[in-house]
């Protein structure tokens, strides 16, 4: 085994001198033995190399989108806090005129949806409107909306099991109800990962190592070998598996042809559920919808979006000062209102 590749995570995270070499011998190996087949080589081995760079990414994310806000708040700050402002004052001048009875059941629901969808634009920049928000919510969907919506989606999301249940419970009588079997990826992960990771736990086992140095090394590994265990994580315990080579002789094994197919096997559904990670923590971050899953995040220009969002910030600004101009009446409020349900309407 050679062609290592260094963990990130240990990359990242090492702190103590001590423990340095341990952190740095967590390495995953790629595999050059030429008496198993190539292609099954080449899939263990490029599994291998997307499951750590799909690992990078997730991290580099959380930093990249870190950076983001950073810049965003030191250079945005200021034209963002005259756009929550203008917003608040919006919201009050049309929580104003909600009350002077000029206004028809039409007029009053289109102003508080207005004011309700400025409160979450405000939220989102920091300010708390929460009791404004909630009062207009209030108005239109009843006190016991959010309760209600809660109520019918467990009914509705509830139905097809319910359905289940009841035709599970009428044939309970006559047979037990079927579990459903484990797939061959899951069978294979529980196997083989129980049966290394015992290995490890019994190798790094910190209570049974004499030397002082060599007992911090395990303990830390230990830890990851429970961060392993808790989150299922194979290629961790690999690397894991790899760094015993530093201090314990005995530990290297030569893999054989069947064992590294079942790997592959087994890595091929971590990477599935890697990616399914990484794309869910994309549509949560800021970038979703100009990140792709593919994409190198070297290539995300934190600047030019930067750019971006204060272009949008400041033609916020301009329309909302435009907005409160043109409800600074109730005769004006009711036109603009006119005007906003025309369909050919555009801000």
């Amino acid at each position: 085994m050679d062609n290592t590749q260094l963990n990130f995570f240990d990359q990242l995270y090492s702190k103590k001198e001590n423990i340095e070499a341990a952190n740095k011998a967590l390495l995953v190996p790629t595999i050059k033995n030429n008496t198993i087949d190539s292609k099954v080589r080449a899939a263990y081995n490029k599994k291998l190399n997307q499951i750590q760079q799909l690992k990078n990414n997730i991290v580099t994310l959380g930093e990249k989108q870190q950076q983001y806000f950073n810049q965003f708040n030191s250079s945005i700050e200021e034209p963002l806090n005259k756009l929550s402002d203008l917003k608040i004052k919006l919201i009050n001048k049309l929580d104003e005129h909600f009350y002077k009875k000029s206004f028809c059941e039409h007029e009053l629901v289109s102003i508080s949806e207005w004011i309700i969808t400025t409160c979450n634009e405000v939220e989102r920049y920091g300010s708390n409107v929460i009791e404004i928000r909630e009062k207009y919510e209030d108005f239109l969907y009843g006190e016991d909306s959010e309760e209600d919506d809660s109520d019918l989606f467990d009914l509705i999301f509830n139905e097809d099991y319910q359905k289940e249940d009841e035709k599970n419970n009428q044939s309970a009588g006559h047979k037990s109800k079927k579990v459903k079997p484990q797939s061959k990826e899951e069978e294979l992960l529980e196997t083989d990962f129980s049966k290394l990771y015992k290995k490890l736990a019994k190798d790094l086992h910190p209570d049974l190592e004499q030397d002082v140095s060599v007992r911090d090394e395990k303990e830390v590994l230990m830890k990851k070998l429970t961060e392993a265990r808790r989150n299922k994580d194979f290629y961790q315990l690999l690397s894991i598996q790899n760094s015993l080579n530093h201090f314990v002789n005995d530990s290297k094994e030569d893999i054989k042809e069947d064992q590294l197919s079942r790997w592959d096997k087994i890595l091929d559904a971590q990477l599935k559920l890697l990616k399914k990670q990484y794309q869910e923590k994309i549509d949560g971050s800021i970038f979703a919808g100009r990140l792709k899953i593919n994409q190198d995040l070297g290539l995300l220009k934190i600047n030019e979006l930067i750019q971006e969002e204060e272009k949008y910030i400041r033609r916020s600004i301009n329309i909302a000062i435009l907005d409160l101009e043109l409800i600074r009446t109730v005769k004006s409020t009711k036109e603009y209102l006119r005007e906003m349900d025309n369909p050919f309407f555009l801000i």
